[in-house]
């Protein structure tokens, strides 16, 4: 039963925990295959005066959870359309062969798997550029691990790839590869 605990300021919403320990859980649930109802997950609260941020107490004067802007974020969303019946074994492909490899991957900041139908998948990778999500698709290694989805993979295709994610659109002719 995998246990995590989240140490964060105080005055978080009830709706906040209730959302990352749904991220948590489902984060971990993709990645290992446990059951969603096997995450435990604790919130810890430490008051701002009791937290050092780089030199100095955070609350003389040091970064807040609100302080920093997020980076611009670089998304991919690729859609996958499985071999009739293939969607479980390439869940677990996934699972324990590409999640690793991009896990490892510079400027990766997550990935999540959504189940549009039985045998359809969007895959949602998000970089902290442009440049990292390119490095990593023309990567020699990158593209040895694809093919072993082949035999799994009717076809796949990129759904939008950039910095602000819009509207999925259904592509004319998809191309797989």
């Amino acid at each position: 039963m995998p246990l995590v605990t989240v140490t964060w300021y105080p005055g978080r919403s009830q709706a906040a925990k209730e959302l990352v320990a749904r991220g948590v859980a489902d984060a971990l649930a993709e990645a290992t295959g446990c059951r969603h109802d096997t995450v435990q997950v604790i919130f810890e609260e430490i008051a701002i005066d009791s937290w050092a941020v780089g030199l100095g107490i955070a609350a003389a004067g040091g970064p807040t959870p609100a302080g920093a802007a997020a980076p611009p974020v670089h998304v991919v969303c690729e859609r996958v359309v499985c071999r009739r019946g293939c969607a479980e074994q390439l869940l677990t492909w996934l699972r324990e062969r590409r999640h690793p490899a991009l896990a490892v991957a510079a400027g990766l900041l997550g990935v999540s798997v959504c189940r549009l139908g039985d045998d359809d998948l969007l895959l949602t990778i998000r970089w902290r550029s442009e440049a990292d999500a390119v490095a990593h698709r023309d990567d020699e290694r990158t593209a040895a691990l694809e093919a072993e989805a082949d035999a799994l993979v009717e076809r796949r295709w990129v759904e939008h790839a950039g910095a602000r994610l819009g509207p999925l659109a259904q592509p004319q002719s998809p191309s797989s590869g």
